[in-house]
């Protein structure tokens, strides 16, 4: 069923003060025309996961065209109900947002491993297209400051289902023994929300001025707490959902001070993208009536100077407090996971028995990471209780999961009823018993358990569909 809303003409209830901003900052007829197109409803995207391709259940209306495997909806389905959501199959994104994608691909080499850091990370839009566009041997660490915002971060990632993803729970002036260790930095930093005015009420009726002045303080602090974690020869790429120039241009143009210059991005014209030279630099804009998406702003800039590196000083290493897998406990492992990433991956167990991974070539990063944020987790993929592995359910959403595990294709009514947790009947099973994978169109939900006469269900509570 396709969601309704009702809006208000934007001329009478968006703020006088934001009107007066946007005429001085885009003139008066093109404001009018961004006034007038609060009153049209939102475009709908979303973003494929290209390592969990299944039949979707619904039709895809056009492409985004500067993020790759990113489409419009021609209406808004109910995602909250539909499995394949679920299974992380899709993200549902912003199309403007999207164009993060196009600035990693083309000024970055994606093609090799990358130390990658989202610095404001939740609820994990931009963290899960990092992901599927960088070198699967890369690291991206997905920090989120707030702390009632991480388990959502953690369940998208999870649902996304890479294994190179870790998460922290930090300041950003925590990252300071990082010095000089990433790639790219995306601060996508927290803003004034002008650009949410027509998605979300709540936006428009908390904007003020002094919410500007206020945002662009906090904002600079990001900014400069960040330049210095870029390698020489990295980007830091910096974005908001507002508009104005106080929040976007002044702060990023400070980046020219700090050892970075300003990269220009190649965008076709018929995006409808605004480019605005500011100060020796370049900056970008959306405006959603003259883009196909909400109001976005972004700009790129490159490490010109600085050093590389950083060493390891902190007091807690939870690193040095995990054990390697022996030989025995990667043989329990083999039937779970694919043979590639088995012997691909740094497989660490700690002292309470969970397991986790690590890519071999940038673990190091994780070792200065951990060893400084004590609020530091990785993707639990289950635990050794015993001689038995206990597969979590985060393993059962992960790519690395071995297709060949027992599995039970379910229809939508009984996906639906296992996504809620409720009782249904499990029809012409023929399986072994034991922990079997429940799946929706190919793709793993979660985990049942087999036993004569009955299962149980292994869904995440706090994870199941409420109504």
């Amino acid at each position: 069923m396709q969601e309704k809303k009702q809006v208000n003409s934007p001329l009478k209830t968006l703020p006088k003060a934001f009107l007066e901003q946007m005429q001085q900052q885009i003139g008066e007829q093109e404001s009018r025309k961004l006034a007038a197109v609060m009153e049209q409803d939102s475009s709908v995207s979303i973003r494929l996961n290209p390592q969990k391709v299944a039949p979707l259940l619904f039709d895809l209306a056009a492409a985004v065209p500067w993020c790759e495997s990113a489409y419009y909806l021609a209406q808004r389905p109910n995602f909250a109900h539909d499995p394949l959501w679920h299974a992380g199959a899709y993200y549902v994104q912003e199309a403007s947002s999207m164009l993060i994608d196009h600035i990693i691909r083309h000024h970055s080499d994606c093609s090799s491993p990358l130390s990658v850091l989202d610095l404001c990370a939740s609820p994990g839009g931009k963290t899960t297209l990092l992901a599927s566009a960088i070198h699967p041997h890369s690291t991206l660490i997905a920090n989120e400051a707030i702390k009632n915002r991480v388990g959502a971060l953690y369940q998208n990632i999870a649902r996304w289902g890479r294994q190179n993803v870790f998460i922290t729970q930090q300041q950003v002036g925590d990252f300071a023994a990082m010095r000089g260790c990433f790639d790219v930095v995306l601060a996508d930093a927290p803003c004034s929300g002008e650009g949410l005015f027509r998605k979300q009420a709540s936006a428009m009726e908390e904007w003020s001025p002094q919410t500007v002045a206020f945002c662009a303080a906090r904002q600079r602090s990001i900014l400069q707490a960040a330049a210095p974690l870029v390698k020489k020869g990295g980007i830091l790429i910096y974005s908001t959902c507002t508009y104005n120039q106080r929040e976007n241009e002044e702060n990023a143009v400070a980046l020219l001070d700090l050892g970075f210059e300003s990269l220009r991005l190649s965008l076709a014209v018929n995006w409808g993208v605004e480019e605005v030279k500011f100060r020796q630099s370049y900056h970008y804009h959306c405006y959603p009536h003259r883009v196909a998406g909400e109001g976005f702003y972004c700009s790129v800039f490159r490490k010109t100077k600085g050093e590389n590196g950083a060493t390891n000083k902190g007091n807690k290493n939870v690193i040095s407090k995990n054990i390697m897998l022996n030989s025995k406990e990667k043989e329990m492992l083999t039937p779970w996971i694919e043979d590639t990433f088995l012997y691909m991956m740094n497989w660490l167990k700690l002292p309470n028995g969970q397991i986790f991974a690590v890519t071999p070539l940038h673990d190091e990063n994780l070792k200065i990471c951990t060893a400084n944020m004590p609020r530091s987790e990785y993707i639990l993929l289950g635990e050794f209780k015993g001689k038995d592995f206990i597969p979590s359910h985060e393993l059962a959403l992960n790519t690395m999961i071995n297709n060949q595990l027992q599995s039970i294709e379910l229809n939508i009514s009984d996906a639906q009823s296992y996504l809620k947790k409720e009782n249904f009947e499990l029809k012409n099973v023929s399986q072994n018993f034991g922990w079997t994978l429940a799946k929706f169109n190919g793709l793993p939900l979660g985990w049942l358990k087999l036993m004569p006469n009955r299962y149980n269900n292994y869904y995440p509570t706090n994870w199941r569909i409420l109504k």
